[in-house]
């Protein structure tokens, strides 16, 4: 993968765009390095959910107003495949990405005829549990795919080697929120799909869509779901594509409704406004990349943004892991264990967990924080137990950075960070 940081002045404008990059009203100023738990929010959101959340009618209505949000929502569900690169199938909306999780689940269960479903020690809790739930629902095994601990990442062999012609459905993360590291998403599904044809492939991309493209016409999935506030835009909404086959799957809807509808009621349009505006933002950031190139469709220009977002992150990473002429990286001190990939870019993303053995990560944290740096702990709790415990750790501090930070809140950070070692 190429490194390269986006230029000066092209750093300063992406910035400008967002909310609170340089600091918020409960902090100040500060470093903000909690990416993974939530994106920064661009401001083009809030004026499109002040625009469209506060018209007060409803859709399908012949007024003004009604048609201005139906077409809020379907221009927003036009910009979700496209982001996606969806050509066929539904997009879902809900709440959540775990909502998503639980519905597409129970319905591939209900739908695939067979005797087991397949999940892994990566997974968010909202597939692990799912899966667990859906099974005994269901009566169906539910076998664990284990995490290569040296890595912290999935291995094919291992995803493949539970999986026969009895598995209805596979959960993938496409990317971990706690080690980072990446999934090969084609190759897998291209083994799985080998191994049961039948079985619906179910991925979970809420840590990866900030960071990369994502093609799931290309990848061969059945779903793909994400939350729209990791990606820039508002939290209530869950988005996910399904395959036309998954959405033929019995589910949860009014009975005169098409048979691939999956709405159930109605959904707050401002969401849909408000995914528009990342997608805007990606273009004009395609624009300001590649002049020449625009116009080009939308989709051409997700494509051009998130490869060089994706580039700039791994140059950051690189920074991160390696430091910058006097300033050590994280491989640079003896007292810190990376959690994963000692590599900053292929087959992972920019987020890194660490501890220091003998220091409690509540510690850690609130050194950063006093330091106007802002990073998180995953411990063993509802989301991350499972995942903590494979790793054979109880709790890490996790690092998580976007294509908005820029190198000298690396630095920023590389230089709390050696305070912090001192003060513990």
């Amino acid at each position: 993968m190429v490194e390269r940081l986006f230029p000066p002045a092209l750093q300063l404008a992406i910035r400008d765009r967002f909310l609170h990059a340089e600091g918020d009203p409960n902090s100040g100023r500060r470093i903000y390095f909690e990416n993974a738990g939530g994106g920064l929010t661009l401001k083009s959101v809030f004026e499109a959910d002040l625009r469209i959340g506060s018209l007060p009618d409803n859709t399908g209505r012949d007024n003004p107003a009604s048609r201005e949000i139906d077409k809020a929502i379907a221009a927003g569900r036009r910009d979700v495949a496209l982001f996606l690169n969806a050509k066929d199938g539904t997009i879902l909306s809900e709440q959540s990405s775990t909502a998503c999780a639980f519905r597409i689940l129970d319905a591939a269960a209900a739908g695939v005829r067979g005797t087991n479903i397949v999940c892994s020690q990566l997974d968010h809790a909202s597939f692990y549990d799912a899966t667990s739930i859906v099974a005994r629902r269901h009566r169906l095994e539910r076998r664990v795919v284990p995490v290569n601990r040296d890595t912290g990442a999935l291995d094919p062999d291992a995803v493949t080697a539970m999986v026969d012609e009895g598995t209805v459905a596979v959960t993938i993360i496409h990317a971990s929120n706690i080690t980072g590291a990446k999934a090969d998403l084609e190759a897998i599904a291209a083994r799985v799909r080998e191994r049961a044809p039948g079985a619906m492939i179910v991925v979970d991309g809420a840590q990866h869509t900030q960071h990369s493209v994502v093609d799931v016409a290309g990848c061969g999935v059945d779903a793909y779901v994400f939350s729209a506030y990791k990606v820039f835009s508002k939290a209530g909404f869950g988005f996910a594509y399904l395959s036309p086959r998954l959405a033929a799957m019995p589910h949860a809807q009014l009975l005169g409704k098409v048979a691939s509808d999956w709405d159930l009621g109605t959904r707050d349009a401002s969401g849909f406004a408000a995914f528009s505006c990342v997608v805007d933002y990606l273009c004009w950031l395609a624009g300001e990349l590649v002049p020449e190139a625009i116009p080009v469709d939308r989709r051409a220009a997700i494509a051009i943004a998130m490869n060089a977002i994706e580039a700039h992150e791994a140059a950051l990473g690189k920074r991160l892991l390696h430091g910058d002429g006097a300033l050590l990286g994280l491989l640079g001190h003896a007292q810190i264990t990376l959690h994963g990939a000692r590599h900053h870019c292929d087959g992972r993303e920019a987020v890194f967990a660490i501890s220091v053995p003998g220091v409690s990560t509540a510690r850690l944290v609130r050194e950063f924080v006093g330091r106007k740096v802002i990073v998180h702990d995953r411990v063993s709790d509802a989301y991350s137990r499972h995942t903590l415990e494979a790793l054979g750790v109880a709790e890490v501090v996790r690092v998580s950075l976007a294509h908005y930070n820029s190198p000298a809140e690396v630095d920023g950070f590389l230089r709390a960070l050696g305070e912090v070692l001192q003060a513990v």
